[in-house]
């Protein structure tokens, strides 16, 4: 029981400690501070479920098409697209286990909740009603990191069934295919779209191969 609570508070102290997750704390204080104020919270508490409900088809999305989006095949000719999607996301494969890769970099994710949540009220022209649509995003965020971070933490094991599938299901993208299995908080966009695989009918890729070897 000791070690398991020295595990949990070592977990917590990276995620909180870590610098990219104190904007969204702080964030989510002012959004989650405001629509308490305005009262919208509790009036509009239906745009934090549409969030949530519309987030495994984001996630899916936004793991398979933008944080795989191909490195260019010549380094030199692009250095910086090189470089930012390395940084992105292709470095956390190439070592999962690096606290520095695990959690996403600050200037990736902001600029789309900037762009998500300025959609948002200029299609409502309401900023109470913006306010909560960011504190959904923003606490759903907040959700997927925990639950990445998690998914690779090997001093603290989660105790629930259904964290500790996400935790195996994660680690079929890294030590079996990053072809697949691209859900971090939800596996029903795999499900729909074809991506849950039977990890036994699946040829382990070069770089899972090479990962195992890193365990």
């Amino acid at each position: 029981m000791k070690d398991r609570r020295q595990g949990l508070q070592l977990a917590i102290g990276v995620y909180t400690g870590h610098r990219a997750n104190w904007i969204y704390f702080a964030l989510l204080l002012i959004c989650g501070g405001y629509s308490l104020y305005t009262g919208a919270l509790f009036r509009q508490a239906w745009i934090i479920l549409a969030v949530f409900a519309g987030t495994p088809i984001l996630e899916y999305f936004t793991h398979k098409y933008v944080l795989h989006f191909p490195l260019p095949r010549d380094r030199q000719k692009h250095p910086l697209w090189y470089e930012i999607m390395h940084r992105i996301h292709y470095a956390h494969h190439e070592d999962p286990k690096a606290i520095a890769h695990i959690f996403a970099p600050w200037w990736f994710t902001l600029p789309f909740f900037l762009l998500y949540t300025g959609g948002v009220y200029l299609i409502s022209g309401q900023w109470p009603l913006t306010a909560v649509f960011a504190t959904g995003l923003i606490l759903y965020f907040l959700i997927y990191e925990w639950t990445h971070y998690m998914a690779h933490c090997d001093a603290y094991a989660p105790r629930n069934r259904y964290s500790r599938f996400l935790k195996k299901f994660h680690s079929w993208h890294h030590y079996k295919s990053e072809a697949h299995w691209y859900g971090i908080t939800s596996p029903l966009a795999d499900l729909c779209l074809g991506q849950w695989k039977d990890p036994k009918t699946v040829e382990a890729s070069p770089l899972a191969l090479k990962n195992r070897g890193r365990e």
